[in-house]
């Protein structure tokens, strides 16, 4: 504003009144938001010397109003600061617990949580997360020591039925041994009644988390809460910096696949129309999902037009994956072809491909 209207910042401290060599400081301060807590009047005085209105900062208001509110803000930083600490799987589960509780007071027109409240709150539920995570490590290493598994099925659900014993072990505390016995039944059922595990794997799994929960309880291990302090100065283990990186460099990949797979998903959609209008049998539907799958491959990797992709695509549909039967040959060739040129129509609009494959013209 004061720059359209050709003034200097000591000319625009003069017209606001502010008398005296070195006032410009103060106009300096107000442009670049040193000033934390300005004075409405000083805002009008510096908009009235710019010749300028409320009205030119209505986008830098309503950007402002539109944030979260002061109350918000403290409590995210509270928890914040109990997150900083922890390690990332725990601190996003934190996390979004927080801000889903948070967006559910808002819609229910509540006044936010304190960020006291929020904070041990917090802390609670990042202690739940690093014990799910110690189990979690803790069950891993005794399935491979003692070879409880007999395949990845066994494993992710020998996984799965500790988690649920840990969730009775915490819903029993403070009850009569009865009532948890009776609980811990009621966590291994789901398992035991469909006989997908040994017996003897669920019973071994549940004697290490048992002693190993009672063993917290009988130490206090199960009430320390992690630190609310923030460690900004801490930096992140090996470990949870490749992961990092790792994440970081997949960004751009996830969202080409994710542009990619909606514009086949689009692509679907209109092909099942043909199919519909060529009459070709709903059992063979599949077959044609193959079809546009190998489709969008090869003009991924040549010109649509090219004897390479017209090659690749005739070689399929002779091919035994989508054994056409012969009076499909031609409806199969026509749809094929509409295909070809609907796919090199749509990825028109997806992103470059970040693992560097040529991309020929469509």
């Amino acid at each position: 504003m004061r720059k359209q209207q050709g003034l200097t910042q000591q000319q625009v401290a003069v017209l606001m009144g502010r008398q005296g060599q070195g006032n410009w400081t103060l106009v300096s301060a107000v442009e670049l938001g040193r000033m934390k807590t300005p004075s409405l009047r000083l805002v009008a005085d510096y908009l009235r010397a710019c010749r300028s209105s409320f009205d030119d900062l209505r986008d830098i208001l309503d950007a402002y109003t539109g944030q979260r509110t002061v109350a918000d803000e403290a409590g995210a930083t509270a928890v914040g600061a109990v997150t900083s600490g922890l390690p990332v799987r725990a601190a996003t589960e934190v996390r979004k617990y927080d801000a889903k509780k948070a967006a559910a007071r808002r819609a229910s027109g509540k006044l936010p949580d304190g960020a006291g409240e929020r904070q041990v709150r917090a802390q609670k539920l990042a202690r739940h997360a690093l014990l799910r995570e110690k189990l979690h490590q803790r069950v891993k290493k005794l399935i491979n020591i003692e070879h409880l598994d007999r395949n990845w099925q066994d494993r992710k659900l020998l996984l799965e039925h500790a988690r649920r014993l840990y969730g009775a072990l915490n819903r029993s505390r403070g009850r009569p041994a009865e009532e948890r016995a009776s609980m811990l039944d009621k966590a291994r059922a789901w398992l035991a009644e469909q006989n997908l595990v040994p017996a003897a794997a669920l019973d071994r799994v549940q004697q290490a988390v048992v002693e190993w929960y009672e063993k917290l309880e009988q130490t206090g291990g199960l009430d320390k809460l992690p630190s609310a302090t923030a460690r900004p100065g801490r930096e992140p283990g090996k470990k949870s910096l490749a992961r990092r990186e790792r994440e970081q460099a997949l960004e751009p990949l996830n969202a080409y696949l994710a542009a990619r797979n909606a514009a086949i998903e689009q692509l679907w959609q209109e092909a099942q129309e043909l199919l519909a209008s060529e009459q070709v049998a709903p059992a063979r539907h599949k077959h044609f999902r193959g079809l546009l799958l190998h489709i969008c491959f090869a003009v991924d990797h040549h010109a649509p037009d090219s004897d390479q992709c017209r090659k690749l695509i005739d070689n399929y549909l002779a091919g035994p994956l989508f054994k056409a039967p012969a009076d499909e040959h031609s409806a199969a060739r026509a749809i094929a072809a509409r295909l070809v040129e609907a796919y090199s129509t749509l990825r028109q609009s997806l992103p470059a491909d970040p693992r560097g494959w040529t991309r020929p013209p469509s």
